[in-house]
């Protein structure tokens, strides 16, 4: 196998400096829950799961967190404490998918929710944020007295795998700046079946879509080997480049080969985590493709 040619190398160097949402939208769907129906916790409940209380209260939590205001019929208290808002990037076409209830009570007149929420945009991509609420009930408002809110990140993202000619990359892709939707977008449409009958070997592009979000300081890793177990990147047979788009990850590797069982070959993706102390942490292989 031979790898791909030096400019396309000097492609994929250029989009690992890429840090483009991409397209967004506004609105969002909530949750609805209360303390007496939160009593299991650690239960996921999808969207109809709960009451009008919570519902709002969490809406203008995920409108805080967009820098917008609550909704109208939502005020935060005056000696309300509120945290979580990210300088670069607003949750916008985010919907919530479930939440994960840990605590939920009701203290003097205030019920308290302590919970993560996981939310999802149309192309399925997730994040999660660790959420706190604290809020009671005046006349027909609803009062915030706390909202905490950070993001909490994966270890085992979904990863999605997707294989384009590499002259189709050149002439829609390139050197030209690509979102996270442009460039999943792309791949998605223009695809290659992989069914392990072709034997005519072309100049490929694997990406590989990390579709839930990592943390800063974790690394992900690509590698191309003959083995079901090839881990080692000194030994990957393409070399591999990688995107952080505020956490969702892209490795983007090119090659020459066939879908041809007779010359299998595996593309494996790890996740390592950082750690505080900077000692050594597990590598976990997380997904695996392969050309056949």
């Amino acid at each position: 196998m031979r790898t791909t040619m030096i400019r396309f190398l000097l492609l994929l160097a250029l989009l690992s400096v890429l840090t483009t949402l991409g397209c967004q939208t506004t609105g969002s769907t909530v949750v609805e829950a209360t303390p007496a129906q939160m009593r299991s916790a650690g239960t996921p409940l999808g969207l109809e799961a709960a009451g009008t209380v919570y519902r709002v209260a969490l809406a203008s939590q995920i409108n805080d967190l967009r820098h917008n205001e609550p909704v109208p019929q939502v005020k935060f208290a005056d000696t309300a404490s509120r945290s979580g808002r990210e300088s670069n990037f607003r949750y916008e076409g985010f919907k919530v998918g479930e939440v994960d209830f840990f605590t939920a009570e009701e203290v003097n007149g205030k019920a308290r929710v302590h919970s993560v929420v996981k939310l999802l945009d149309e192309r399925e991509r997730g994040c999660a944020i660790q959420s706190l609420l604290e809020y009671h009930e005046d006349g027909d408002t609803v009062v915030l007295d706390e909202s905490f809110a950070r993001p909490v990140f994966t270890l085992t993202p979904r990863v999605e795998f997707y294989v384009v000619r590499y002259e189709l990359w050149e002439k829609q892709v390139g050197t030209r700046s690509a979102s996270w939707t442009a460039l999943y977008d792309f791949a998605k449409a223009n695809c290659e079946k992989v069914d392990g009958t072709s034997l005519v070997e072309r100049e490929y592009v694997i990406l590989a879509f990390a579709m839930d979000r990592l943390a800063p300081d974790t690394v992900m890793t690509m590698v191309a080997s003959r083995s079901r177990g090839g881990t080692d990147p000194d030994q990957s047979l393409m070399s591999a480049s990688y995107a952080d788009y505020l956490g969702w990850r892209v490795a983007i590797m090119g090659g020459t080969f066939a879908f041809d069982r007779a010359k299998k070959f595996y593309v494996n993706v790890m996740v390592t985590p950082g750690t505080e102390d900077g000692s050594e942490a597990e590598t976990l292989r997380v997904a695996q493709f392969s050309n056949s």
